[in-house]
């Protein structure tokens, strides 16, 4: 990726709960070495937050996908986060992320896979540490650090 190349954040979710489906919300404050405040899924490791490239989807829409209704608490916009790899850094709004996993296995009981049909999970979702803290909102730039 470009130096220099930016997007925004076109949501945000959280989940609360072990298998409930992640719920969207405005705005979430990002803490450093622990993740994303409210979220079930922060402070256990180094992959504290999921981003996905709006992109990667086939269409915008909530349609039960596993991807859109577990997956990612960042969906972003013209960040091509894709092309990042673990070490990369980048400015979510005031907040500072590094890359520490591109993708993870697919659940076996993913509906996708029951259908026979092909996951986003093992290979767009990115995983990120967060370094700095900091409110991140929809709408903030997504900044690649160079």
């Amino acid at each position: 990726m470009g130096i220099g190349k930016s997007g925004r954040i076109y949501s945000i979710k959280i989940s609360v709960a072990k298998g409930q489906p992640r719920k969207a919300v405005q705005s979430v404050r990002c803490i450093e070495g622990y993740g994303i405040e409210g979220d079930r899924f922060s402070g256990k490791g180094p992959r504290q937050v999921s981003l996905l490239a709006a992109e990667s989807l086939p269409f915008r829409n909530d349609t039960g996908w596993c991807t859109r209704r577990f997956a990612e608490n960042i969906l972003t916009e013209g960040a091509e986060i894709w092309n990042m790899k673990a070490g990369d850094r980048l400015l979510v709004g005031e907040a500072h992320l590094e890359i520490v996993q591109i993708g993870n296995a697919c659940h076996e009981g993913c509906p996708l896979r029951r259908k026979g049909l092909s996951c986003l999970m093992p290979g767009e979702v990115v995983f990120a540490k967060v370094v700095k803290s900091a409110e991140i909102s929809i709408g903030d730039k997504i900044q690649i650090e160079p």
